[in-house]
């Protein structure tokens, strides 16, 4: 068994990874191909800024999934909105043709702590 990295904190130590599910709202029209790729890299930046720890991503036309560490000072619901805010900028603009509708995003989305899951357990 692999032995899990804590993130030690000035204030805490803690290691919480969730998993979450970004759907598409039902009127959007998804994403394909290109534009999947875009949107992961989204994600893997707007990690970065938000000092989360990307374990795995993956993309369908319908909704994304992440498996994400994050830090004691953000919030789940932070960190899904940060990262549907960053996926819809980056697209409007490196796809101004794309057909996102007004809303790409559902309003829900769904998490799950995973008790130290790592992409190699699942």
């Amino acid at each position: 068994m692999q032995v899990q990295q804590l993130r030690r904190c000035p204030d805490s130590v803690s290691r919480l990874t969730v998993r979450l599910a970004l759907p598409f709202n039902d009127g959007s029209n998804g994403l394909h191909d290109a534009e999947l790729e875009q949107a992961l890299e989204a994600c893997q930046t707007m990690a970065q800024k938000l000092d989360c720890d990307l374990l795995e991503i993956s993309g369908e036309a319908d909704h994304f999934h992440l498996l994400v560490e994050i830090p004691p000072n953000q919030s789940v619901g932070g960190i899904a909105y940060a990262m549907k805010k960053a996926v819809d900028s980056m697209l409007r603009k490196q796809f101004p043709m794309h057909p996102l509708g007004k809303q790409l995003w559902s309003p829900t989305y769904t998490a799950f702590t995973t008790a130290g899951e790592t992409p190699e357990i699942q």
